[in-house]
């Protein structure tokens, strides 16, 4: 199937993909499915093959392609919004992100061939953002803009000390469903609680336990959480 569902409306999509995983289910016939849509690759495909250029960059399920990129390709395409891609630099069992020091959790500090300090690409899904009630040692944040979508919120924000890696990995051709994104802005996704609006500050914790760790030369993924 090459990108069947591509001239449907956006409701009548939604209603094609249930029909064709409900097919899938019954005939259990092996199907090949080519798609720019990375929402229909994770919902229709066992196992999805994402290229770049002609390229096969991961072969794996959706759950592990989400968790555990290879690259920061893969880590940008799949996921909506994108990943977060941060400057950093790892030393021993710590990674500095700006002006803010992570431990790393021993799964990841296992994964490193060498504990020696080096500059990395730090990547952190939205939900990998917590708000912090106490303060101390988080990060501080300017909401720029917020995203209230009903079951979440995507909230826009400026975070101190925290800068963006300058990655161009996106493909032309990714898809129109895009979440929106804020020029230099990091996106954090909350519950409906999260009730900060344009202008106010907020304060984060990094989990470290879903850190990313790519090599900033190659971009290939040096530690996966």
């Amino acid at each position: 199937m090459d990108e069947p569902l591509s001239n449907l409306d956006a409701k009548l999509r939604v209603q094609m993909r249930a029909e064709l995983i409900s097919l899938h289910q019954r005939v259990g016939i092996t199907t090949i499915y080519v798609t720019h849509d990375q929402t229909e690759a994770m919902t229709l495909g066992d196992r999805v093959v994402v290229m770049n250029k002609g390229v096969v960059q991961q072969v794996d399920t959706p759950e592990y392609l989400y968790r555990h990129p290879r690259n920061v390709f893969v880590a940008s395409f799949i996921g909506s919004p994108s990943m977060n891609f941060l400057e950093g630099s790892l030393d021993g069992a710590q990674v500095r992100i700006g002006d803010h020091t992570v431990e790393l959790p021993d799964a990841l500090r296992a994964q490193l061939v060498a504990n020696g300090r080096r500059d990395v690409v730090v990547g952190l899904r939205p939900e990998d953002f917590v708000l912090d009630r106490d303060g101390e040692g988080s990060i501080g944040a300017t909401v720029e803009i917020s995203e209230r979508l009903g079951p979440e919120v995507l909230a826009h924000v400026r975070a101190d000390g925290l800068r963006r890696a300058d990655l161009r990995v996106r493909d032309a051709a990714e898809s129109d469903e895009e979440g929106a994104e804020l020029s230099g802005t990091l996106v954090a996704r909350f519950d409906p609680s999260f009730a900060a609006t344009a202008g106010d500050r907020v304060r984060l914790r990094v989990n470290a336990s879903r850190l990313q760790l790519f090599d900033p030369q190659t971009g290939e993924s040096i530690a996966s959480a």
